[in-house]
């Protein structure tokens, strides 16, 4: 397995001799890990749970893609600020 940094746009890419054989990319860039702002993979129910309790779909889009990963999960969207 290699790793990317863990920074603005990460991803994991399993290689078996030297031949990449599965990703953890999605169809946007929403889906695989966390990362700097986006969230990375969620359940598709929390998605449902947050536009049936108040949310917006423009509120839930920038949740997911501006105001998630590291920024929600650390404070900062700045790994090497991380400890």
């Amino acid at each position: 397995m290699v790793l990317n940094n863990l920074d603005r746009s990460t991803s994991l890419c399993a290689v078996d001799g030297g031949r990449s054989v599965d990703t953890t990319m999605g169809f946007t860039p929403l889906g695989g890990l966390v990362m700097a702002t986006r969230s990375g993979t969620v359940d598709p129910g929390l998605v449902l749970w947050l536009l049936g309790n108040g949310l917006d779909i423009d509120e839930v889009r920038n949740g997911l893609e501006q105001q998630g990963g590291l920024l929600a999960l650390a404070g900062t969207a700045d790994m090497r600020a991380v400890r």
